[in-house]
């Protein structure tokens, strides 16, 4: 009995360390150290009631039988909290882990197709809807959008750090990443939150809380996928100017991301887009110079390279 008195039981801790352990299942070794030593403090605050002299044996008989259930209250209360803590940080350990996997995907060099929607804020509290389509491969892209005006196609993309617009009709321009900051963009219909997948799953790593959904199923073409669903809120301190909100499914075999929608909510101001999406179409074989302005146009059309 005086054990007891002194702290928990070898029952009680046996108990503790038991639902411990089966709240942990398969996190990190490092939540495990740091449930140990926590539960080690809590075993350490011993009760010695008997070192008060000065109080009568009634007394201390009362506050022994009040107190001795202490470490046992506190230690349930605390392997609760675990329990939750431990729990939630493994679901978020599992959303990163699935984005990581898609991050992977994206260093394959497998072209995928694309069907993007941009929902834009208009004039007058209107909106206006424009789609296009999508290429990638790695680091690789190239987006074609018809404008909204006349015929034709309008191609921009980028290749090895190079960038290009090619117009309907006039000089194709070349240039670095800043050549798609330019006002020309806003002529040529062609501003797009996607231009890389790799780009959005590496900034919600990092700028979003990540939560693991159950397992979906999307059809792609003809086939069922089973897909892990991620929904990412944009932390606080982030910029404003990005998504409050991500969404996306991936492969669960191939960690490609087959469907991502982004969303900045109706009262925000810091983008014009309302809502955009990208949804998988599919893998097509493409040309060795696709990715080049060069695919995209005649031989004889003017070049132009530009510099800041």
């Amino acid at each position: 009995m005086r054990q007891e008195a002194d702290g928990f039981s070898q029952r009680d801790a046996s108990l503790m360390d038991a639902l411990i352990r089966h709240s942990l299942q398969d996190n990190q070794a490092a939540g495990e150290a740091r449930v140990q030593r926590l539960l080690a403090c809590i075993r350490a605050q011993g009760l010695d009631v008997a070192s008060n002299q000065h109080v009568g044996h009634a007394t201390k008989q009362k506050i022994w039988s009040r107190r001795r259930w202490l470490p046992v209250s506190l230690g349930a209360a605390v392997v609760a909290t675990l329990v939750f803590m431990l729990q939630t940080g493994g679901r978020q350990n599992a959303a990163l882990a699935a984005v990581e996997r898609s991050i992977i995907a994206e260093t394959r060099n497998d072209a995928r197709e694309y069907q993007v929607t941009l929902v834009a804020r208009g004039a007058k509290g209107l909106q206006r809807t424009s789609t296009h389509q999508l290429f990638v491969r790695q680091r690789d892209f190239a987006i074609c959008t018809t404008p909204r005006l006349g015929s034709g196609e309008i191609w921009i993309g980028g290749q090895d750090g190079e960038h290009w617009i090619v117009p309907r009709f006039g000089t194709v321009l070349v240039g670095d990443e800043e050549l798609f900051k330019r006002p020309m963009l806003n002529n040529l219909d062609l501003e797009t939150p996607f231009m890389s997948v790799a780009a959005i799953l590496e900034r919600i790593r990092y700028g979003y809380d990540l939560v693991l959904h159950p397992d979906v199923e999307l059809k792609v073409g003809s086939k069922q996928t089973n897909c892990e669903h991620i929904v990412a809120i944009r932390k606080s301190r982030a910029r404003p100017s990005i998504p409050e909100r991500v969404e996306f499914w991936a492969d669960r075999d191939s960690g490609f991301a087959l469907r991502i929608e982004l969303s900045w909510g109706p009262e925000s101001q810091e983008s014009r887009w309302l809502t955009a999406s990208a949804q998988l179409i599919g893998t097509p074989a493409l040309p060795d110079n696709f990715f080049d302005h060069r695919g995209h146009h005649a031989s004889d059309r003017p070049v132009e390279r530009m510099s800041n």
